[in-house]
């Protein structure tokens, strides 16, 4: 029961950590279409032509998508980080599962051999 408690709660820790994510896509992709949508006024109060508007836009378009990849290789650096720290804390739970099994071995141990001693 406890192994099915905790496998669900991995899920649940799996679910948000998508949902995470995907808020963070669509607030890039709004970010991006704003900053699109500023040059493209500030194009247009200046009165720019055609090609230079084209130009522009396609500027525009290219720093929101670097400013873009900017923010996604943060984004993957800071789940890289938060995957680390969930190993060590696997870990370290494991080496004091580990520890405490030890104790009851050696506890078991000395019964064994307190009993052998009695016969």
């Amino acid at each position: 029961m406890q192994i099915a408690i905790e496998g669900h709660a991995r899920i649940l820790e799996r679910y948000a950590d998508l949902e995470e994510k995907h808020v963070q896509l669509l607030e890039r992709h709004r970010k991006i279409h704003d900053g699109i949508d500023d040059v493209k006024k500030a194009a247009s109060r200046a009165a720019v032509r055609s090609a230079e508007s084209k130009l522009i836009n396609t500027l525009a378009a290219e720093i929101s998508a670097l400013k873009a990849e900017k923010e996604e290789e943060r984004r993957i650096l800071i789940d890289e980080n938060r995957g680390l720290r969930d190993q060590l804390k696997d870990t370290s739970e494991a080496v004091q599962a580990a520890g405490e099994l030890l104790v009851r071995l050696k506890e078991a141990e000395e019964g064994v051999i307190t009993a052998q001693v009695r016969k």
